[in-house]
């Protein structure tokens, strides 16, 4: 890859109940192009984030905007976000 740029890839297949819209993950997989790592675990952990980050975006969080692009959620307490 070039200097400074990594491409990844992430596929996740699911499951999703039609009645209930309920989702369960049943497998996912990914790949990261980003030459020699100094630090393979450091490259293992930001792999892993990186597909909590699009599972919670996908799945959890509801983000609603106004007309003019502004966030209608005020407090990040009120915002549903992924936990443990």
């Amino acid at each position: 890859s070039a200097k400074g740029w990594a491409s990844a890839a992430h596929a996740i297949k699911v499951e999703v109940d039609p009645e209930t819209g309920h989702v369960k993950i049943l497998k996912s997989v990914g790949s990261v192009d980003c030459g020699q790592p100094l630090n393979p675990l450091l490259l293992k952990g930001q792999e892993e984030g990186s597909m909590a980050f699009a599972i919670g975006l996908a799945l959890y969080e509801d983000t609603q905007i106004d007309e003019k692009g502004r966030p209608l959620i005020r407090s990040l307490s009120d915002y549903r976000l992924p936990t443990a």
